[in-house]
């Protein structure tokens, strides 16, 4: 059996609309998987005591994840 996705499986997700997350700069593996599925840095600020990245994941600009 081959189970895949054409976009990551968001719960709530509207299709169309972007994904937004948000984690710490130091969170090397967070960062990691966030890129692996196509999340973009769009900015970065300060919050909870250290530096937060902003990505944003949108299925118009999406690629397939490297596995």
């Amino acid at each position: 059996m081959e189970l895949g996705y054409l976009e990551p499986p968001f719960r709530g997700h509207v299709p169309g609309e972007p994904v937004v997350l948000a984690t710490r700069t130091d969170n090397d593996r967070s960062l990691r998987l966030a890129r692996r599925l196509g999340f973009v840095e769009v900015g970065r600020f300060e919050e909870f005591g250290g530096e937060q990245w902003y990505g944003v994941w949108s299925s118009n600009t999406a690629t397939a994840p490297t596995v």
